[in-house]
């Protein structure tokens, strides 16, 4: 397995972004099945692949962390784990916000971060922070 890490820059970083994606829906199904720990645990292992290849690569943004994050966001949740919830919502919404930044015509985008910032202000109104809530949904107003 280790001569499959060592080739050429982009089948490596394919051979990786591929790793994160498949973590990532491994954390989303383990997730399903109310295996809370594994499922962070996964969730955890798919951020940190995708800020190395950030890091390897800075003139590609992987969007497949946003998404890990948010996921990671609802596992929190689920735990009760409230405030570590709140801050893997707002890293969601920040990685969103730069695609719709580097992208701004793509709709899709635009549907996602909206979505990002619906969460996070649910959460919020869930835990009786109510003002913040409707600050998130005004500025997901702004951003469209």
């Amino acid at each position: 397995m280790q001569a499959s890490l060592t080739g050429p820059a982009e089948t490596t970083r394919l051979y990786r972004e591929t790793l994160g994606r498949a973590t990532n829906e491994l954390g989303r199904v383990l997730g399903e099945l109310q295996r809370s720990e594994e499922a962070e645990q996964a969730f955890r292992l798919t951020i940190e692949i995708f800020h190395q290849l950030a890091s390897e690569f800075p003139d590609v943004l992987f969007y497949q962390s946003g998404i890990a994050f948010g996921n990671l966001g609802n596992v929190l949740r689920s735990t009760n784990r409230i405030d570590e919830a709140e801050v893997a919502y707002r890293k969601n919404v920040q990685m969103k916000q730069q695609f719709v930044s580097l992208t701004p015509s793509a709709a899709h985008n635009r549907v996602n971060l909206a979505y990002a910032h619906m969460i996070l202000a649910k959460l919020l109104a869930d835990i009786d922070r109510k003002h913040e809530a409707i600050d998130a949904q005004v500025r997901n107003q702004m951003d469209e």
